[in-house]
């Protein structure tokens, strides 16, 4: 009777642990931003031509990136909060823009995922706050990434040298700085991508910045080369409704 229950006790055991459910680990995914110029590599200092002809280089562009989203056979999924990159040194030199600025993200639920979203800028609830809001290992503490007079964060910088008069010298800065809640815009990709368990994923994003300066309007450098006033907020708008036809999944 003795060894009858106890091998019934085992077989209750045996059945117990076939039901615990399966545990996966995640992945991670490697997002490679590579920034271009129509369909050249774009490289920091270099020289390109603004779309009316005029030479200018680019000497910085970066951006807050948020709330990305994965797409997957039950919808979106968010795998990210916020976070702040600058493409400058990374893009500084041929060889190191070829290889593009790489960020990494794990915890990533293995699957099969068809498209990602993800948006430019702060979003208005944090975007509503100040740096001071925020402790000083957070990635919204930073006061030089901050408009006092717009109160708003700058979610998008693009920087560098051009050339107004003609004259073949680079003579003028511009600073075209796009922030505020009606700023922040979304992005939608196509993307064929799997996860897999302990895996690391990489897809490559590419940003084309002559796409930011238009091409019917061209925008007007000339008139604002620099962003600075509230005034300028039909500016900002025509600069980031133009900066997201940019991104692309090559």
């Amino acid at each position: 009777m003795k060894l009858f229950i106890a091998l019934i006790l085992t077989t209750l055991m045996l059945a117990s642990c076939g039901d615990d459910p399966v545990v996966q680990d995640n992945g991670k995914l490697n997002l490679n931003f590579k920034l271009k110029y129509g369909d050249q590599t774009l490289v920091m200092f270099d020289n390109y031509t603004y779309p009316d002809g005029k030479k200018l280089y680019f000497s910085r562009f970066s951006f807050f990136l948020s709330e990305i989203q994965l797409k997957g056979s039950a919808g979106y999924t968010q795998i990210h909060d916020i976070s702040y990159h600058n493409l400058t040194n990374s893009h500084t030199g041929a060889a190191n823009a070829a290889l593009g600025y790489k960020y990494n993200m794990d915890g990533i639920k293995p699957g099969t995922y068809s498209a990602i979203k993800f948006s430019l800028g702060v979003p208005k609830a944090s975007n509503d706050k100040t740096p001071a809001d925020y402790d000083n290992n957070h990635i919204l503490s930073n006061q030089a990434e901050y408009w006092g007079a717009w109160k708003s964060f700058i979610f998008t910088r693009t920087e560098g040298q051009i050339d107004l008069d003609g004259d073949g010298v680079t003579e003028t800065g511009f600073g075209l700085h796009t922030g505020a809640n009606e700023a922040f815009r979304t992005i939608e990709l196509p993307a064929s991508l799997t996860i897999t368990e302990n895996g690391t994923a990489t897809l490559t994003i590419e940003i084309d910045l002559k796409k930011e300066f238009g091409t019917n309007p061209v925008y007007d450098i000339e008139s604002n080369p620099q962003i600075h006033s509230m005034s300028q907020a039909p500016q900002v708008k025509e600069l980031i409704d133009n900066l997201i036809t940019g991104f692309k999944i090559p």
